[in-house]
């Protein structure tokens, strides 16, 4: 069974969940019996390092591209000739597309296309006008033969937003990356309330602060830290400022050493997102034991069952409520802990990789 897959989301992602995800699933499937892999990633940011797996693949290409500004459109335009030749001279079974793309290569393989989350029909609020993923997801959906789902909140969403049969989609579940050893001391020495992650839209960060300030327990006993997602934006400073708190929250950032330290000692992990395709950061924190306070919306739920507190997104007064329960209620974080192990098992990219295989052998088969 002859596998290829294309460039587009190694072109935009230096990191991130969705070239994570292909990083992960990849490198997996190159190594399958049944499978010869063709990775055309193209000239590409990416830093996961997926030459390092080369050896199992039948072909690989991928040039690490220079960040020249105003260039993305250049390079988009050489590896969408090259892929389109790529295809051309060669016969794949499967063609996996690593993202919404306008461009509908013509091939007699299976087109597979994963569908990771519903944000920009449920939030176009959120996005430049500018943005055209909406657009290009539509034209990827209608010219695919098989979707994979990465939940089946985010399965219901596809077939409510776009009428696709549900006999076309399969949900194939996401793994957790974050297992190292953490064998440093404590890097933030007051007891912390994680985040971790962009907290722009949708992400719903400023609840959380907002919870945070209103809630004197919580402020007078507990720092907030966060990881990752940027410096503090000049409306998140006048807001820390103005609240008497910009010296009780702190941003770090770095690699996955630093946030393997803050998920193992953090008090509490919290997750107020308003909408998720899956959802990885729960994972990581329940592998650390650390217990989680989490929305109550979309595939949240789905994917940590019993093992988190939840939250209506929208109300500060119930927010503010879980925090103190959370932080307060021995029994109850005990019991999160212990449930978030078992939860956090039931997930892993060795999973996806073997229900992945099977999917696109059915479209080989047929």
């Amino acid at each position: 069974m002859k596998i290829v897959y294309d460039f587009n989301v190694f072109s935009f992602q230096r990191y991130g969940g969705i070239s994570r995800y292909f990083y992960e699933l990849i490198q997996r499937v190159s190594r399958d019996n049944d499978a010869e892999v063709s990775a055309f990633l193209g000239f590409h940011i990416n830093q996961y390092g997926l030459e390092d797996y080369k050896e199992y693949m039948s072909n690989y290409f991928g040039i690490m591209r220079p960040m020249l500004p105003k260039s993305y459109k250049a390079f988009l335009l050489l590896n969408e000739m090259l892929f389109s030749r790529h295809l051309q001279h060669n016969k794949f079974d499967i063609y996996h597309q690593t993202y919404y793309s306008r461009k509908n290569h013509r091939t007699k393989a299976a087109k597979i296309l994963t569908v990771h989350d519903m944000i920009h029909e449920k939030f176009p609020e959120y996005f430049s006008e500018n943005d055209n993923t909406t657009n290009q997801k539509k034209i990827s959906i209608k010219n695919a033969d098989g979707i994979i789902c990465i939940s089946e909140s985010t399965k219901k969403d596809l077939v409510d937003m776009y009428n696709v049969p549900q006999e076309k989609i399969k949900v194939i579940y996401h793994g957790n990356s974050l297992k190292k050893e953490v064998k440093n001391q404590r890097i933030v020495a007051a007891p912390y309330i994680l985040y971790v992650g962009d907290r722009k839209g949708y992400k719903n960060f400023k609840l959380l602060l907002q919870a945070y300030v209103s809630n004197s327990m919580t402020r007078d006993n507990y720092h907030i830290v966060c990881f990752g997602g940027g410096e503090f934006s000049k409306e998140e400073r006048e807001y820390l400022s103005t609240n008497n708190i910009i010296n009780k929250v702190h941003h770090y950032g770095g690699s996955d050493d630093t946030l393997s330290n803050l998920y193992y000692f953090a008090s509490l992990f919290v997750y107020p997102s308003l909408y998720e395709g899956f959802g990885i950061p729960p994972l990581e924190a329940m592998y650390y034991g650390c217990p989680v306070l989490a929305s109550d919306k979309s595939s949240i739920p789905e994917i940590m069952g019993e093992a988190g507190l939840y939250f209506d997104p929208y109300s500060l007064e119930d927010m503010s409520d879980k925090l103190s329960i959370s932080l307060e209620n021995t029994d109850l974080r005990n019991k999160l802990i212990t449930k978030g192990y078992e939860q956090e098992k039931k997930y892993s990219w060795d999973r996806c990789s073997s229900e992945t295989i099977e999917f696109y052998r059915e479209f080989h088969n047929r």
